[in-house]
C-alpha cells in the first residue's frame, strides 16, 4: 500500500507528507508517480470538499494506491464567504497582493469574522472515497501583522489576538486547521483502509 499526493504545490506536499508519515506507509508525490504526465486540475467545484475530491479522482490509481487531494480556503463572513474556494486564484498576483485586496474590501465592514477551511479527500484502491474537513475560526485584521509567514496569514487573527504570521510555528501547529484535517483523515484511513 502507498499514498499518492494529488498536488504540485510544494508547501502542501511538505505538510501532507509530514502529517501522514506516522502511518508508516510510503508517501509519493506526483513527481514520483509512474502513470504519465499529470497536469494541475482546474478547480471547478463550489466547495472545498468537492475540489479536494476532484483532485484525488484526477489521478488514475491502482490496486495499491490511496490518492489524497486537498483544498484550502479562506471564508470572510462580511464578504458572503468570499474568497472561498477561489482563495488562491481570484486575482492575479502574489498571496500578499490578494491579502491586501481583502483588507481593501473590508474597509467599511465592522464585522470581521472569518475562517480557514482545509478539506482532504481520499480515493481508496477499491474506488471508495471520503472527505474530511477542519476549520480555524478567527477574524480579519485592519492591517497586515507578523513576518513568520506571508499572504493571508498576516491578516488572519486568532482569538488569542495574534495573527498566524505572528505566532511561533510550534505554537500554531496545535491550532492548525490543516493538521486537524490530517488527523481526521488518518483516523478514517485506519478504519476504512485497514492501515
Amino acid at each position: 500500500m502507498r499514498i499518492i499526493l494529488a498536488t504540485w504545490n510544494p508547501s502542501k506536499k511538505r505538510w501532507l507528507s509530514e502529517g501522514l508519515s506516522s502511518l508508516n506507509i510510503p508517501v509519493f508525490t506526483l513527481e514520483d508517480y509512474e502513470h504519465g504526465n499529470i497536469q494541475d486540475v482546474e478547480e471547478t467545484e463550489d466547495t472545498s470538499e468537492a475540489n479536494a475530491l476532484l483532485k484525488a479522482r484526477a489521478i488514475h490509481g491502482d490496486s495499491r494506491s490511496i490518492i489524497i487531494g486537498e483544498d484550502s480556503a479562506l471564508f470572510v463572513e462580511a464578504l458572503k464567504g468570499f474568497p472561498g474556494v477561489k482563495t488562491a486564484r481570484w486575482m492575479a498576483g502574489t498571496d500578499d497582493d490578494r491579502a491586501d485586496h481583502i483588507l481593501k474590501k473590508m474597509e467599511n465592514h465592522s464585522s470581521r469574522a472569518a475562517y480557514f477551511q482545509s478539506a482532504l479527500a481520499a480515493v481508496l484502491p477499491n474506488g471508495e472515497h471520503f472527505t474530511v474537513e477542519a476549520k480555524l475560526h478567527g477574524s480579519i485584521t485592519m492591517e497586515p501583522r507578523g513576518n513568520r509567514d506571508s499572504g493571508y496569514s498576516r491578516i488572519f487573527e486568532l482569538p488569542s489576538g495574534q495573527t498566524i504570521a505572528e505566532m511561533e510555528p510550534q505554537e500554531f501547529i496545535r491550532k492548525d486547521h490543516r493538521r486537524m484535517a490530517i488527523e481526521k483523515l488518518k483516523h478514517q484511513l485506519l478504519e476504512r483502509a485497514g492501515l
